[in-house]
């Protein structure tokens, strides 16, 4: 057995399963293939995914094709009353569905190119749906200035908040507040461009969430409970392969109409409390969390992981993949 698979073996917990999970996979993994099964972007930190057909890679995440709508455009802050003596700004607190378990509620879909639909599905004839154009999110005279995000760990965004009066928080209020969450001093905060998910447990180099469908697979027979891809909220999901082999990969080339991407997979996936919260309540009845814990490997921090952080590699600038798409693996991870 190689030492990288030592090594994971060795961040398990209890590592029985996990081993023999390893020993399905090949010995030499390179030149291995797969598809793009699925590809998500998230316009909204917390709300649901949209599925796309084709995407384009970019440095600040996945996105439509168009550019319009790239994942987390925008999150959801709770704003304090007070301001930052240093910063002389606002102070304020992201919303996920952590501590808002509604917003799992709240759909967001791209209905056409540059458009935005916001809908609660639950809610009886959806009646607070809204669509807008992306624009609307860089409305004229829009608060910009920096926000101190409290937390852990503490830093500092530079973006736009949304008017309190614009039509879109109105109606988002409206409807957190039909499954009781009420939060009047919720704001739309947009980080500027050059501001890469720092919300999120990925580094600023990791653009991409990347999972496996086998994984999620071996999840759901292991626990014999129906574990939906959507609670781990990936970015790109690969199909084909067996369970756990990505965490060995270290690069696949994807094969497109347009030429080659190269993608690396870097960091493993830290996994915070989201994936034991139900995808469309925001209700926690058990959750693949607990089972990650004790049967796949940690990280260097002790943190839960699945799936891996990933990046394009060699200047390609913002290549279109999609799904159905078939890759092949072309360098193994590195220790």
């Amino acid at each position: 057995m190689s030492t990288l698979r030592e090594s994971l073996i060795a961040a398990t917990k209890k590592p029985e399963v996990y081993r023999k999970a390893l020993a399905d996979i090949p010995d030499e993994i390179v030149g291995m293939r797969g598809r793009i099964g699925g590809l998500f972007v998230y316009p909204w930190k917390g709300t649901h995914a949209v599925a796309l057909e084709e995407a384009r890679l970019g440095s600040q995440g996945i996105e439509t094709v168009d550019g319009s709508v790239r994942d987390r455009m925008a999150m959801l802050v709770r704003r304090e009353a007070g301001t930052h003596k240093v910063l002389g700004e606002y102070d304020g607190e992201r919303l996920s569905q952590k501590d808002t378990p509604h917003l799992a509620h709240i759909h967001m879909s791209v209905p056409y190119q540059g458009i935005l639909q916001m809908s609660a599905p639950a809610i009886p004839q959806d009646m607070f749906a809204l669509k807008f154009s992306v624009h609307c999110l860089r409305p004229e005279g829009s608060d910009v200035r920096k926000i101190l995000m409290s937390g852990k760990n503490p830093y500092v965004l530079e973006g736009e908040f949304l008017p309190q009066d614009h039509i879109i928080l109105r109606r988002l209020r409206s409807m957190l507040s039909y499954f009781g969450e009420k939060i009047e001093d919720i704001g739309l905060f947009i980080p500027h461009a050059e501001f890469r998910r720092q919300s999120d447990t990925v580094s600023t180099e990791d653009a991409q969430t990347l999972l496996s469908d086998g994984s999620q697979l071996h999840i759901t027979n292991a626990t014999s409970s129906r574990w939906d891809m959507r609670r781990f909220r990936p970015n790109i999901v690969l199909t084909d392969l067996p369970a756990w082999t990505e965490d060995l990969v270290g690069e696949i080339r994807i094969e497109t109409d347009a030429g080659e991407v190269h993608v690396e997979l870097a960091q493993s996936m830290p996994r915070c409390p989201v994936p034991d919260k139900h995808p469309d309540t925001g209700e926690v009845k058990g959750g693949p969390n607990k089972w990650l814990a004790q049967h796949h490997p940690r990280d260097a921090n002790s943190n839960i992981t699945f799936g891996r952080g990933a990046h394009v590699l060699h200047s390609q600038e913002k290549p279109v993949i999609r799904k159905g798409d078939p890759f092949v693996i072309t360098r193994e991870r590195s220790l």
